[in-house]
């Protein structure tokens, strides 16, 4: 029988060429995995980079559409309060809108300027309203809504009393406000002040009384309670 014989130096060649093909697909694969791992850096910091220009984008949005909301609420507001709340020249304060006059006048005069206004001498009601007012009467002397017949007590201009904590004494039938406190007074010209409340209709509005008389702003009726 015949035997088939390799002779070495072509079985070592063979073996040569298998090793070489196996090594040569194994730098390939590792020649490629390589390339990749080299990308992945690149493609991440490609995406960070679209990340912080958005956002950069979003914020130059936010800040530009803040700048101008801002000065229209404020505008808004602004006007709101001129138009709607108090006019011009008048001070608010609890809801109450009021003016202090820079002339002089007899207190009839004083309640026909401020009915003319779509308001009344000035009411008050709380002592915080008091204490405001006087912060505001400087050195000046003011008329007030608040006078009475001789004999009779002292009313507002719609002809509620006064509170029981703001004592008016001495003689006179008119009151003013004055940096310490209110005192009564006749005939006399002084400064003013009006007032009216923003929510409700002046309190010098014509109302009747038991007796069926009625309160005018002007000439309060003559029969009044002790």
């Amino acid at each position: 029988m015949e035997s088939t014989c390799v002779e070495p130096g072509r079985r070592e060649a063979g073996t040569g060429a298998v090793l070489m093909t196996s090594v040569g697909t194994q730098t390939s694969g590792d020649l490629e995995t390589l390339g990749n791992s080299e990308n992945e850096p690149n493609k991440n910091r490609k995406k960070t980079r679209v990340q912080r220009i958005v956002l950069l984008v979003f914020s130059l949005v936010f800040i530009v559409t803040v700048g101008v909301a801002i000065p229209l609420i404020v505008v808004s507001r602004e006007s709101l309060t001129v138009s709607f709340l108090c006019p011009d020249k008048w001070i608010r304060y609890l809801g109450v809108c009021f003016f202090f006059s820079d002339k002089t006048a007899s207190w009839e005069e004083s309640q026909r300027f401020c009915v003319s206004k779509g308001a009344t001498l000035a009411v008050v009601d709380s002592s915080l309203t008091l204490n405001f007012l006087q912060s505001h009467s400087s050195s000046s002397q003011y008329w007030i809504g608040l006078r009475r017949e001789a004999g009779c007590m002292w009313r507002w201009v719609d002809g509620t009393l006064p509170p029981n904590w703001l004592k008016v004494t001495g003689f006179g039938i008119y009151a003013y406000l004055h940096r310490t406190g209110v005192d009564p007074a006749l005939f006399h010209y002084k400064k003013w002040i009006c007032s009216k409340s923003l929510w409700a209709p002046p309190r010098s509005k014509p109302t009747a009384t038991g007796d069926g008389c009625s309160l005018h702003p002007i000439q309060p009726c003559s029969t009044c309670g002790k």
